[in-house]
């Protein structure tokens, strides 16, 4: 019975512990309007491309980075993080003239497409049927995507390794190029 008492006092602390306010939260739709603008933090073109191409889609809670406001110099972002049991709000921006000559059209950049094409057009059909064709009683398949911007190119980097019933049967590296002019995928 005590332990019991003891659980939920812990539970309850846990969860007030996740409800506290911040005095620099900031307020999404404030920024679309032009205000709280002084609490973003400025990034990179490079950064913002490490957050934009993990945007996913369907959306079950919003963890996307979305463009909220636009000015002369910059343009500025806003994303969530789940943090416990609350989400946790972060204001960037990105100089305009950086942006638009590194990655121009940038809202027309799917990572979720840009993932499956790669695997479609770059990793061979063999290495894909070694995972399918594994008699594992348990698998793992972890794919690692990192990306570079090259010359009006993202450059690809795929680290793919299997476990079958808890030990490596497979680990492959591929590279390959998304071209931002062309929107395709080249080896």
């Amino acid at each position: 019975m005590l332990i019991r008492k003891f659980l939920i006092l812990i539970l309850s602390l846990f969860l007030l512990s996740g409800c506290r306010t911040n005095k620099n939260t900031v307020n999404f739709s404030n920024v679309k309007k032009g205000e709280q603008l002084d609490k973003a933090n400025e990034i990179t073109v490079e950064q913002f491309l490490q957050i934009w191409i993990n945007n996913s889609y369907p959306v079950k809670i919003d963890l996307n980075c979305h463009e909220l406001y636009k000015d002369e110099r910059y343009t500025y972002f806003g994303k969530n993080d789940l943090k416990l049991l609350s989400l946790e709000s972060h204001l960037f921006k990105v100089r305009n003239d950086s942006l638009n000559l590194q990655l121009g059209n940038y809202n027309k950049i799917d990572g979720q497409i840009i993932r499956q094409e790669f695997w479609e057009k770059i990793v061979p059909k063999e290495d894909v049927d070694t995972w399918k064709n594994a008699e594992c009683m348990s698998s793992s398949s972890r794919p690692t995507y990192t990306y570079e911007l090259k010359d009006h190119k993202i450059r690809i980097e795929l680290h793919w390794r299997i476990k079958c019933d808890g030990r490596k049967i497979f680990e492959k590296d591929y590279s390959g190029y998304y071209d931002l002019k062309t929107m395709k995928i080249e080896k």
